[in-house]
């Protein structure tokens, strides 16, 4: 695979999180992991979502992923976005301040996804959960706000993603949506997550060169308020230093998983 080393690289943080309560995406001993979609508003429910027992695991095809939720959530209905079969994803860019600065996101630019896991070992480890870099797209095509539903064309690229399937029943959500759709070729869910450090984007960490004895804790909130919003550490441009601190964010990413090739 190749990676165009020129892209803006856009960092936003997908799959449930701390505000869905005891659903978690599990990451395994051997770094793979599930990424479990966030739950769906019930007001929202179309018979085109799925609920996540007919969700498939990733590491485990033929089992389902509500094999990692509680019963209280086995029939809920999921926004299952990313989609990493045709590669999009979908936002309300325009009127969230998290997500604003998505807006600027061209064809040519790199969507990362970041998503927090929680280790899982026959249950989860609570306290044990970090932000893991899982996927990523190259932006080939985009579709902003459309005002109708996609019309042949745009549903041929489009109409896996979860916020076109929901249309289908509530017309009126597709307002003020944004819609990218990555390049197969330059596009992938990672098989093994890769840890999520703020040094790996050129950020350090003055408290911990001035505390010995900072606590992983505190790191791990860092992290939580710099991914509060959409993020873009890397920037096309001439600029020696951003482009070697990229060349080894990308080797890092790599390193994680075979099937990418080097640059």
């Amino acid at each position: 695979m190749d990676i165009d080393l020129s892209s803006n690289i856009f960092l936003v943080t997908v799959g449930v999180n701390s505000r869905h309560g005891t659903i978690k995406s599990p990451i395994f001993e051997d770094g793979t992991f599930e990424l479990i979609p966030r739950p769906e508003e019930r007001s929202l429910w179309a018979p085109t979502l799925p609920a996540y027992p007919k969700m498939t695991a990733f590491n485990k095809p033929g089992e389902p992923l509500s094999n990692y939720v509680s019963d209280h959530y086995r029939n809920v209905r999921v926004i299952d976005d990313p989609e990493f079969e045709s590669f999009t994803y979908g936002a309300y860019a325009n009127d969230s301040l998290y997500k604003r600065k998505l807006m600027a996101c061209k064809p040519g630019d790199y969507i990362v996804f970041i998503s927090l896991l929680t280790n899982y070992d026959q249950g989860f480890m609570v306290k044990q959960r970090n932000y893991y870099i899982v996927g990523f797209i190259y932006v080939e095509k985009i579709l902003f706000s459309p005002n109708k539903f996609p019309n042949r064309e745009d549903f041929a690229n489009f109409g896996k993603n979860a916020y076109v399937r929901r249309a289908v029943y509530h017309p009126k959500t597709l307002d003020g949506v944004f819609l990218w759709k990555g390049d197969a070729t330059m596009s992938t869910r990672l098989k093994q997550a890769v840890l999520f450090e703020m040094g790996s984007i050129g950020i350090a960490n003055k408290d911990r060169d001035n505390k010995k004895n900072e606590s992983t804790t505190s790191d791990f909130h860092k992290i939580s308020n710099y991914l509060r919003y959409v993020q873009v550490p890397f920037q096309s441009g001439n600029d020696l230093e951003i482009f070697e601190k990229k060349v080894e964010w990308w080797d890092a990413i790599k390193a994680s998983n075979n099937s990418l090739s080097s640059l």
